[in-house]
């Protein structure tokens, strides 16, 4: 993406705002919506699916399908793996619309957005969760275990 200034790639953007939902996007069961607005400037940023209790509940439905078949915890470690940085690679790929979208939705500094991105990266790299884990949380896992 050729660098232009952000309010010029801010006006091109176009934000679907459909619910993701079973692998699809979708509208919000009862067909509303709200307008998610820029803090940075006011802008409209798109229309966002207002959903209710009946799209959680598809939503739940949705995953517990996916946990029940095993669709992702069946999968290799090694598959899994590629799979997630692949993602990582996207988010790369795309870190400065993300950023940009992250600037204009919370008024987060792009710079910090665009560093956030890389992150995802690295801990897809990492292999497992496990490693990447801070040395804080082990400390307190041992902690608990060694009380037990």
């Amino acid at each position: 993406m050729p660098t232009t200034p952000w309010q010029e790639r801010a006006a091109e953007l176009r934000i679907d705002g459909r619910a993701f939902i079973d692998g699809e996007r979708v509208a919000a069961r009862a067909g509303t919506h709200f307008d998610c607005l820029s803090p940075v400037d006011g802008r409209l940023l798109g229309q966002v699916a207002r959903c209710d209790g009946l799209d959680v509940d598809a939503a739940v439905a949705s995953a517990r399908a996916a946990f029940d078949d095993r669709r992702w915890a069946g999968k290799a470690p090694a598959e899994r793996k590629k799979i997630l940085v692949r993602f990582a690679d996207l988010m790369l790929d795309h870190r400065d619309e993300l950023a940009l979208l992250e600037t204009l939705d919370m008024a987060n500094r792009s710079a910090t957005a665009a560093v956030s991105t890389s992150r995802w990266r690295k801990t897809a790299s990492a292999g497992t969760a496990r490693r990447s884990t801070s040395s804080t949380t082990r400390s307190r896992r041992r902690r608990r275990t060694a009380w037990r």
